[in-house]
């Protein structure tokens, strides 16, 4: 029997909010900040399901201000900083300390939130900017309706 370490999330999780991101006609809801740590398959189906439900509502129904999916926008590397831009206003999950970044995959990064942005400190430009990755991720970044932001992988421009 194989056993799986679940090493596989979290490009799993990437490929399916790149998709989703760059306009093909598909919902997505966000679950990965109530699933456990060894099983991708979350228990609060009510979340899960209202999650998509606000998606359909403003996406196939046109009705505003449902909350959704806070896209990234871009990354890029200015005055030694890494900077995020978003779709909208993110946020730090209860003031808590922010997590979840990384600028080598494996490192966490300290960073700051203003408005839709996020800034980490870099004395260099990194190749690649990480969100959410690892197999069971404690990242607590959300946006102003408290959604989590997707896990995401991402070139530093």
């Amino acid at each position: 029997t194989a056993k799986y370490k679940s090493h596989f999330w979290q490009a799993f999780r990437a490929v399916q909010y790149n998709a989703f991101k760059n306009g093909h006609d598909i919902g997505m809801a966000i679950s990965m900040d109530i699933g456990a740590k060894n099983d991708v398959h979350p228990t609060n189906k009510k979340l899960v399901a209202e999650r998509l439900a606000n998606w359909a509502l403003q996406k196939q129904y046109a009705i505003k201000d449902m909350p959704t999916i806070t896209k990234l926008v871009g990354v890029t590397y200015q005055n030694n900083q890494v900077v995020v831009t978003f779709s909208g206003q993110v946020q730090v999950l209860n003031n808590q300390p922010p997590l979840g970044f990384s600028l080598d995959g494996i490192t966490e990064a300290a960073y700051t939130v203003k408005d839709n942005f996020v800034y980490i400190s870099a004395s260099d430009r990194p190749k690649q900017l990480y969100f959410g990755f690892s197999p069971y991720t404690s990242a607590n970044l959300v946006d102003k309706d408290g959604v989590p932001i997707p896990a995401f992988n991402a070139v530093v421009k």
